[in-house]
């Protein structure tokens, strides 16, 4: 699914780390081939919002690059539960 930026719930966004070298690099790839892998979205009980899991210099990146949207895959789980599953994906 696409989602506009205002959909997005970026609660979690200072609890990631920052790497400019990294960063500078995923810039270059989204101006030259765009968006390849999806963010990763919950949906909310209450807000209406989008809270994002994953993906969050993808969405920083995209919005610097003027792009309205960002491609998003939801997940049919808790919050709690997706970040869980996230964290111990990076292991």
């Amino acid at each position: 699914m696409d989602l506009e930026f205002h959909q997005l719930d970026l609660r979690y966004e200072e609890l990631r780390g920052r790497s400019p070298a990294r960063e500078r690099r995923l810039l270059s790839s989204l101006a030259e081939v765009g968006q390849q892998a999806p963010i990763v979205v919950v949906s909310p009980v209450s807000s209406g919002r989008h809270v994002v899991i994953d993906g969050y210099k993808r969405v920083r990146l995209l919005r610097r690059l003027g792009q309205d949207t960002v491609r998003a895959t939801a997940w049919d789980l808790g919050e709690a539960e997706a970040l869980l599953l996230v964290i111990e994906h990076r292991r």
